[in-house]
């Protein structure tokens, strides 16, 4: 027996502690007959198949059947092999947006646009600020002469 069955079938006695009680008629045979199947693939596989956290046991209520271990342990290896390397690092943008210093002017645009800035700085010429008067109510007089007076005809309006 290679170390790699013999990691498989301490696994699967692993796998078979999680549950209360195990039906099969011959519980070292139902070892054997996962072990078989679990050093089909990969420790890594195996170690995330058979763990309490994180594998079958959460799944299934029963102990799991040969092909019910194998489909599980295919479904985890499917999942592993799309999995990106643990080295991957992906592109900052994708193929469909624009990296952005692709809009980034160049040191010839930068140098254009700070000498445009230094000629209007020098060319403006600095606001003069005026105090602003201090406000006071219009006079009567100055009233009459913007809205004009009311003729004599008209009725008096209250508070005329």
């Amino acid at each position: 027996m290679s170390s790699h069955e013999h990691y498989a079938n301490e696994r699967a006695k692993v796998l078979l502690s999680c549950y209360r009680t195990v039906s099969a008629n011959d519980v070292s045979k139902y070892i054997m007959t996962l072990g078989i199947v679990l050093a089909l693939f990969d420790e890594a596989t195996i170690a995330e198949a058979t763990s309490p956290k994180t594998g079958i046991a959460t799944k299934l209520i029963w102990p799991p059947s040969a092909a019910e271990l194998k489909a599980y342990c295919q479904e985890v290896a499917a999942r592993r092999h799309e999995a990106p390397p643990a080295d991957f690092r992906p592109k900052p943008y994708s193929n469909y947006y624009d990296h952005p210093d692709r809009f980034r002017p160049s040191p010839e645009d930068r140098a254009r646009v700070a000498a445009a800035l230094e000629r209007y700085k020098r060319a403006r010429e600095p606001v003069e600020e005026r105090p602003q008067p201090k406000w006071s109510s219009p006079t009567d007089e100055q009233l009459y002469a913007r809205y004009g007076r009311r003729p004599a005809s008209e009725t008096p309006v209250p508070f005329d």
